[in-house]
C-alpha cells in the first residue's frame, strides 16, 4: 500500500508540473485569467502534502511499534 501511495504522489507531482508548463497563461498572471489554474495548483499541492504526511505518519507508527516489540 505504501508503494501505491508513493506512486500516486509521484504521478501527482508530474501532473502538477505538466499543469504548470502547459496550462498556465504566463502572458497575464492576473486572477481573472488564471483563477481556475491557481485553484488547481493549490489543490494539487494540498493533495501531495496530505499524501506525503500520511505516508510519513504511517512510517513513524510502524517504526514505533517495532521499537516497542523489541523492548519486550
Amino acid at each position: 500500500m505504501q508503494k501505491f501511495r508513493i506512486l500516486l504522489a509521484i504521478c501527482g507531482f508530474i501532473l502538477f508540473v505538466c499543469y504548470l508548463v502547459f496550462i498556465l497563461d504566463y502572458t497575464d498572471l492576473s486572477w481573472s485569467n488564471n483563477l481556475g489554474s491557481y485553484i488547481g495548483i493549490t489543490s494539487s499541492w494540498l493533495l501531495i502534502f496530505s499524501g506525503m504526511s500520511s505516508y510519513f505518519y504511517d512510517r513513524k507508527k510502524v517504526r514505533e511499534e517495532g521499537l516497542q516489540k523489541s523492548k519486550k
